[in-house]
């Protein structure tokens, strides 16, 4: 396997990526989660909660899908991390 080099901007923002992911993404995520919960309440709404109820589905398979994406964008970034690893990978 050939050797990877990378730059200590690579890294960093490699890290920086990880990091929102991991915390705040999550953190936020988790905030709408807890509000779409609320809004599939009809007791919430005046009128037409059936419509609403809906919506709140909707919203809820919305961010299952978010979340499976950014599953997907955590898993590549830790694999070029591990490969820089393996590669023995070092600052250029």
């Amino acid at each position: 396997m050939a050797r990877v080099l990378t730059t200590q901007e690579a890294l960093q923002q490699l890290q920086q990526m990880e990091t929102i992911i991991n915390g705040e993404l999550r953190n936020e995520v988790s905030k709408l989660e807890q509000l779409i919960q609320r809004l599939s309440d009809p007791n919430v709404w005046a009128g037409g909660a059936a419509t609403r109820r809906s919506q709140a589905e909707s919203w809820r398979g919305n961010i299952k899908n978010a979340l499976q994406r950014v599953q997907e964008l955590q898993d590549v970034a830790e694999t070029v991390n591990a490969r820089i690893r393996e590669a023995g990978g070092g600052l250029a």
